[in-house]
Formats: C-alpha cells, sequence, structure tokens
C-alpha cells in the first residue's frame, strides 16, 4: 500500500459552513470530547469496531444535518457520528461505508470499497465525496447520511469505473489525490497530490464517471505533473477549503505552506495565488515553529467570517488565522490549540495537547471544532464558549434577481433561529440584531459575501423577548444600489 512508505496525511473539510470566530478559542484550550479513545490519555489503535479508529486523516461535516464523517485510513473505510448536538460520547458511530460491517477492514477497489481514504466533503445537497488515495479516485454518495452499512458509490472521478485504479497525469485522471471541498456553487475541488495541482470539477453532482476535469491549479495544463514552488506552482497538496468569497486554500505540503486563490473559480488554468500563509514569500519554503511558520501543514478548513484553521501537523497544534482573505503575506497567526504558545511544537496526549493533526472541520450550528487528532488515533472537539454567538453562512449556489430578507424560523424559537436573505450580487453585507430600545445585541455578520442565498443561525444566548434583525447590503459591482430591511422575532425561554 503506498501509505505505508509515506507519513504525509492529509484531509479535506467542507468549506461553505462557516464558523465562529477565533475570539472564542483561547491558546491551549482544552477539548470538550472526544471520538475513537475512550479517554483523552489513551492513543493506542483500537480494535475494528464501530468505537475505535486507526489512523483518522478526515473529518467532514453536513452542512445542514450535523451530521459527522470520519475517514478511517488505515481501517480503509469512512465512519458516520450522529450530529454533535445528539452524539453521546463512548457510543461509537452509527454508520461505515468502505466496509460492509463495523468488524472489517480489508481494501478494496469496487463500488462499495475504499483503500486507505484520507480526504472528505459533504456538499449543500448532503452528497459526501471521499478522496480514495490507493485508488487514485474520487468516490460520490448521494445522501449519505442515509445510507446503508457498505452502500454503494453512486460516481466516480478519476476513474472511468468503479474497478480501475490506475495511477494518470491527465484531464480525467489522477495519482493519490489526497483532499476534497465542495464549495456553495457546486463546485469540487480535488488536491491531486502526487500531481502536484488542484483540479476543480464544475457542478460536480452532475459529473458522469471518469469526466475530465474543468481547470487546474499548480500546473500550466493537464499533462503536465512536476513541483516546484512559486506563484504559480506546488508541490504535493494535501488539503483544500474554499471560503464564502471563493476563495480557495490550498495546503502545499512539501514547502510548508497555504496558498490562497481569490475567487478561484474563476482563474485559468496555472494562474498564480494571490496570498501565502507560513512562509513570507512565494519563494520561501523554510520550516519552523513560531506565530507566522508552520513544519508540514496537512489540513485545512475556512469559514464564512473568513477565518482559517490549519492543522500544523509537525507543530502538534492547529493555527488559526481571523478574517485570513485580508491578511497579508507571512502574518502571524491569531490564536492556536494543541499548544499553550506559538513557540512550543512537541507532541502529547492529553485532553489540551495534540500528536501529527491531519485535518480539521467544523460545525457552526453546534459550535463544534473537529480535529483528527492523527498520532493519537482520535478525533478531539473543541467547544466554543457558550456566551457567543454562533454564525453559519451557507451559500445555495442559486443567485436571486434582488435583494431580499425572509422572516427567520423557527419564530418564536429557543435558542436557535435561522436568518435567510438573498444577495443578486457580490455585496458588503451588516446583519446586526437589536433589542427594543435599538440597541445592539450581536453583530452577526460585517463582511464582503458572494451573491447567492445566504443563510445565518443565530445561538441566541440572551434573555426572552422580542428582537429584531437588520440586513444593510451595497453591491460591489454598483455601489448606488443598496438594500435596507428589519424583521421582528421573539425568543421564548
Amino acid at each position: 500500500m503506498y501509505l505505508a512508505k509515506c507519513f504525509i496525511i492529509v484531509c479535506a473539510v467542507i468549506v461553505f459552513l462557516p464558523f465562529i470566530a477565533s475570539a472564542q478559542f483561547t491558546n491551549g484550550q482544552a477539548a470538550s470530547g472526544v471520538i475513537g479513545q475512550k479517554s483523552f490519555t489513551l492513543s493506542g489503535q483500537n480494535n475494528v469496531d464501530s468505537l475505535g479508529l486507526n489512523s483518522p486523516n478526515a473529518v467532514a461535516v453536513n452542512p445542514i444535518s450535523g451530521v459527522v464523517y470520519v475517514a478511517d485510513t488505515y481501517n480503509n473505510r469512512v465512519l458516520r457520528y450522529p450530529n454533535a448536538a445528539s452524539y453521546v460520547a463512548g457510543t461509537g458511530a452509527v454508520g461505515v461505508l468502505g466496509q460492509p460491517d463495523f468488524y472489517s477492514s480489508n481494501d478494496a477497489c469496487a463500488q462499495s470499497g475504499m483503500s486507505a481514504p484520507e480526504g472528505a466533503t459533504v456538499d449543500k445537497s448532503g452528497n459526501l465525496y471521499v478522496a480514495d488515495v490507493n485508488n487514485s479516485r474520487v468516490l460520490k454518495f448521494t445522501n449519505a447520511d442515509s445510507k446503508a452499512n457498505g452502500a454503494n458509490a453512486d460516481a466516480v472521478l478519476g476513474q472511468a469505473d468503479f474497478t480501475s485504479k490506475i495511477p494518470a497525469t491527465t484531464q480525467s485522471g489522477m495519482i493519490y489525490p489526497d483532499g476534497v471541498a465542495a464549495d456553495g456553487l457546486g463546485n469540487l475541488y480535488v488536491a491531486d497530490g502526487h500531481n502536484n495541482r488542484v483540479l476543480k470539477f464544475t457542478n460536480a453532482a452532475s459529473k458522469a464517471n471518469g469526466a475530465n476535469a474543468d481547470a487546474v491549479l499548480g500546473q500550466t495544463d493537464f499533462s503536465s505533473g512536476t513541483a516546484a514552488f512559486t506563484q504559480s506552482r506546488m508541490g504535493n497538496p494535501t488539503s483544500v477549503a474554499v471560503d464564502g468569497l471563493g476563495n480557495l486554500y490550498v495546503v502545499d505540503n512539501s514547502y510548508s505552506r497555504i496558498l490562497k486563490f481569490t475567487n478561484a473559480a474563476s482563474k485559468t488554468n496555472g494562474a498564480n495565488a494571490d496570498a501565502v500563509f507560513g512562509q513570507a514569500n512565494f519563494t520561501s519554503a523554510n520550516t519552523d515553529c513560531t506565530q507566522s511558520t508552520m513544519d508540514n501543514p496537512n489540513g485545512v478548513a475556512v469559514d464564512g467570517l473568513g477565518n482559517l484553521y490549519v492543522a500544523d501537523q509537525g507543530n502538534s497544534r492547529v493555527l488559526i488565522f481571523t478574517k485570513a482573505a485580508s491578511k497579508a503575506n507571512g502574518a502571524n497567526a491569531d490564536a492556536v490549540l494543541g499548544q499553550t504558545d506559538f513557540t512550543s511544537g512537541a507532541g502529547g496526549t492529553t485532553q489540551i495537547y495534540l500528536r501529527h493533526p491531519s485535518c480539521v472541520a467544523t460545525n457552526n450550528s453546534a459550535g463544534k471544532l473537529y480535529v483528527a487528532d492523527n498520532g493519537n488515533n482520535r478525533v478531539l472537539v473543541f467547544s466554543a464558549s457558550s456566551s457567543i454567538t454562533s454564525v453559519e453562512n451557507i451559500s445555495q449556489g442559486v443567485i436571486p434577481n434582488s435583494y431580499s430578507l425572509n422572516q427567520n424560523y423557527p419564530n418564536p424559537y429557543n435558542p436557535l433561529t435561522t436568518i435567510e436573505y438573498g444577495l443578486p450580487a457580490r455585496s458588503t453585507i451588516r446583519l446586526v440584531i437589536y433589542n427594543v430600545l435599538g440597541q445592539v445585541v450581536k453583530e452577526l455578520i460585517n463582511s464582503e459575501q458572494q451573491a447567492g442565498v445566504q443563510t445565518v443561525v443565530w445561538n441566541a444566548n440572551v434573555s426572552s423577548g422580542i428582537y429584531f434583525y437588520r440586513l444593510e447590503a451595497t453591491s460591489l459591482d454598483s455601489p448606488s444600489k443598496r438594500f435596507v430591511e428589519t424583521k421582528k422575532m421573539l425568543l421564548l425561554k
């Protein structure tokens, strides 16, 4: 098996699910839960059953249901867990894909089998995409939440059929793809690691088996696959994520950096990156353990508020960059998990310390951050402060004809309610909650967003009563086009 020869471990994460601001996490914050181990001080490989994990390399969250998926790499399977709100620690997974049951772990190249899955993401329609590394392909499971154990995949990319596993450097082929990410417009990005590139599949859910990719980054064409560290090249990309504005973040593993491609859907083949994290510029490839550097980063996630989460594997930590889209090249991280400060990098097996984390994923509505703590054969769960409002923002891919603000639902509510609004164009928006005295209770969003239907989930940690929510939006293309509307809602506790 290829992975047995290589220590690189990777992931991908759903990208149109934003999380809460990094201020809700403090340096060295303790985890609130653990999956795959019975306590925070255990780290060994477990039996093949519904409780144990063996080298978990990816976590993905369904943005609608909150169901959690974990790529259990060396057990050649993906485990499904309930929504965080209903999950009871120690009860194990409730479903499995890639194996017929919880007690099997054989690798296979079949419609229902896998070989070392390392990347996973769930799109806005509930389709699960799995980077099946050793089979050089990406599997799609339609409506994955309801799949029976060992169910067949519904589509495959990277191979012409479900029984082929030929590595290739072509427009339709892949070599050991490591990470996947779906954006709110239906595009799928694949970190095609050993081709040193990222492939984009437009409207991926409708693609036929073995379909061609529509664009490539990291290479100038679909037949090139060599590595290089420049502004337009990369080496062994291991994870990808896309924010609500369409910015693509790529973990450029070989050169210990994160590349950002602004408005990635419109990029031409081989386009330059627009920003870099972990290095001071595009021609540096240093490794270190500081507030602005990294060592062998592997996983990345980004939320709709623009906060970037990086699994810095070599330093056994997760770095958090607040509002990353506006950061300068080589910017400092704003917070760190897994270590108590920015200059420590030793691994550990406790409620605070990590050992070679490979992936991060977020579940905003539940206020959870998931970290695939690969070296400890577990997934740690970090909970945001309950006193902070959480925000979810899902770009649905449908472009409305005009601005709109819908009535929240449910209404009355306790404590979660959803606010939906439509943007006909890329806009600067401000969404604010007020009390009956006209005082600001919470500014939910103050940022730029892409056109589309946006959804915000407010966790109302306030007293019962009447509140108002006000949307102000200004088109970035035509600043004279402005929209302002206010609606009333009722919180009952």
